[in-house]
């Protein structure tokens, strides 16, 4: 079975991700998948946290292809950016404010990102207002909500 994620990847990219699988799967084999269902845990266990603020999961964690020094990275979608801000100051989580360049429409401006360490791995909020992810149906960038990361997880326990 495999889990639907919201995914429009150039066949050029999926070339990359399923070489970059075939590396791990021929030099990583026993260490890659554990550190992939750690990270997912931990973007699992994250999301829940600031599911108020739509979380989605993106990136390497999402796809599988991961390395040691792979980050969690998240998209959320808010009304206003500083009530992240403050969800994370009153959970005591120190963190670094940065822009990301938007890939979705790269004339626009950039979006803020909370970057903080949790479990000694990188976690980097990306902010998006509400209305962007009405909008967001150019489906370019692979993404999963909290239902369909816990159905990937449980998938890959099975």
């Amino acid at each position: 079975m495999q889990t639907n994620i919201i995914n429009d990847n150039s066949n050029e990219n999926q070339q990359i991700d399923d070489r970059i699988r075939a590396c791990h799967a021929l030099f990583l084999k026993d260490k890659q998948p554990v550190h992939l269902q750690q990270l997912r845990q931990l973007a699992l266990r994250t999301m829940e946290e600031l599911e108020q603020f739509n979380p989605y999961l993106t990136g390497a964690v999402l796809n599988g292809t991961v390395s040691e020094d792979s980050d969690i990275y998240i998209q959320l979608y808010v009304d206003n950016n500083k009530d992240v801000v403050i969800f994370l100051l009153n959970k005591h989580i120190q963190f670094e404010v940065s822009e990301t360049p938007n890939k979705r429409a790269p004339r626009q401006q950039s979006q803020e990102t909370l970057s903080f360490i949790r479990e000694n791995e990188g976690i980097h909020l990306i902010l998006f207002a509400v209305d962007d992810l009405r909008q967001n149906t150019s489906k370019k960038t692979p993404r999963a909500n909290l239902q369909t990361l816990r159905k990937l997880l449980q998938e890959s326990e099975t």
